[in-house]
């Protein structure tokens, strides 16, 4: 008898959590990782680019250190303004059209950058860089939610400058601002054309692998 209440009183057994499959984590690892490690080295890289282009650039636009300064700093005022209002358009967009979108934006921002002939074009291209890249970073974190669950979770840009200077008459700090936007529109683009909104709409993926990936998802609150 007392076996037998020790029995009703006791906790259910707990369940063992799902795990993801050997073979579906690696296929999604290989899918969704290239593209959205590949997007954030691009965004370090336009953020921080301004440094590396400092010398010559400073002295083709006639700018004073404390001009330059302001320059690298403006962004980071739409950077922090548009970090909200990003994250509900995420969430009202989705993930994949607003990664799309800020790196394809952030892209030619980077782009026209190697034009600008004035401090006050320079600083609004650096203005304008920071609305579109706030908004990757929960597109990211979003996108890898979707995909995993909650619980889941530049030393040559010298050489690169100097060996491009003077190149169809472009100087090389224009030259790194082409160069850097190049890879950051294709990989926009690549964003567009190859992450599904969801694990329901892979193409990649087998009826059974969405099912599997389906009841994970589900049991992790996702």
């Amino acid at each position: 008898m007392a076996g037998s209440a020790e029995l009703l009183l006791s906790p259910p057994p707990e369940e063992a959590p799902l795990s993801l499959p050997a073979e579906l984590r690696r296929r999604l690892d290989c899918r969704l990782l290239p593209l959205l490690s590949g997007g954030y080295l691009m965004s370090v890289i336009d953020r921080s680019n301004l440094a590396y282009a400092e010398l010559q650039m400073r002295d083709d636009l006639s700018l004073s250190q404390s001009s330059f300064g302001l320059a690298a700093g403006v962004f980071f005022l739409s950077y922090c303004a548009a970090q909200v209002p990003t994250c509900a358009l995420v969430s009202k967009l989705g993930a994949r059209r607003v990664l799309a979108a800020t790196m394809l934006a952030w892209g030619l921002c980077s782009a026209a950058t190697a034009l600008v002939r004035t401090r006050g074009q320079l600083l609004l291209l650096r203005f304008l860089l920071g609305f579109p890249e706030a908004g990757f970073y929960p597109a990211a974190i979003l996108t890898l939610s979707l995909w995993l669950g909650t619980s889941i979770g530049a030393s040559s840009s010298g050489a690169l400058l100097q060996s491009l200077d003077g190149a169809l008459g472009l100087a090389g700090w224009r030259w790194l601002f082409l160069v850097q936007a190049a890879p950051t529109l294709l990989i926009g683009l690549l964003v567009l054309g190859l992450l599904p909104d969801s694990p329901a709409e892979a193409r990649w993926l087998t009826g059974e692998q969405k099912k599997t990936l389906a009841a994970l998802l589900a049991s992790d609150g996702s």
